[in-house]
């Protein structure tokens, strides 16, 4: 981005400095949303927002890693009173020795800052009540991929513990608890409709997490 005037740039000035009002930007790939973001976050460390106060939320843990690096690039550079090249058309005037003096201050605490995805924001904020939240203080957010591999793993070894799976035999179904358990009925007719019918909901159940039925009845 060189000092050419951009036809948006008044947007882009306003998406940095403006920190008095909720702000929407849309555009699209690579028209530097990344550079307005860790701009906007460094300004208002500059404006002596303390690192623990700011929240950026992205949506994969790559973007969230790459706009934190972004950021600390774009603050050390300001208290160092460069101005990086994508602020340039953005940050007209030479930074106060308030405002360098906030941003050093800033640098040293950046850990403080919370740059991670929604996923990684709630685990944050969770963490430290694991009693009451009932999710292990030492839990850790996973990829979608591997998340599907684990989910796909507990599947087979649920259905092989509860159906009886180590029999060769296709119609054969083993004794469950309860002759009103649900799939125990089910097995009785189809066996393998059945398994498919679960693998079904499972990843229905998967994909809504709040569906739920108010009574399911066997004929």
């Amino acid at each position: 981005m060189n000092k050419k005037t951009l036809a948006d740039g008044e947007a882009r000035r306003r998406a940095v400095l403006d920190h008095e009002h909720t702000l929407l930007v849309e555009a699209g790939a690579g028209t530097g949303k990344t550079s307005l973001l860790a701009g906007r976050v460094a300004m208002l460390l500059a404006n002596g927002t303390p690192p623990g106060e700011i929240v950026a939320i992205t949506f994969t843990e790559a973007a969230a890693a790459e706009l934190l690096e972004r950021i600390h690039q774009y603050v050390t550079a300001l208290s160092q009173r460069k101005i990086p090249k994508d602020l340039h058309n953005i940050i007209s005037e030479p930074l106060s020795e308030k405002t360098i003096a906030q941003l050093k201050q800033s640098e040293s605490r950046l850990s403080d800052l919370s740059c991670t995805t929604i996923h990684g924001f709630c685990q944050q904020i969770l963490r430290p009540y694991p009693v009451e939240s009932n999710i292990d203080p030492n839990a850790a957010i996973i990829e979608p991929a591997a998340a599907e591999l684990v989910y796909s793993d507990l599947l087979k070894d649920w259905i092989s513990e509860i159906f009886g799976r180590k029999s060769t035999n296709p119609n054969h179904t083993q004794t469950l608890p309860g002759s009103s358990d649900i799939f125990h009925e089910f097995l009785k007719r189809d066996r393998q409709q059945t398994l498919d019918q679960i693998t079904n909901l499972g990843s229905f159940l998967k994909e809504h997490r709040m569906a739920s039925a108010s009574s399911i009845h066997v004929s």
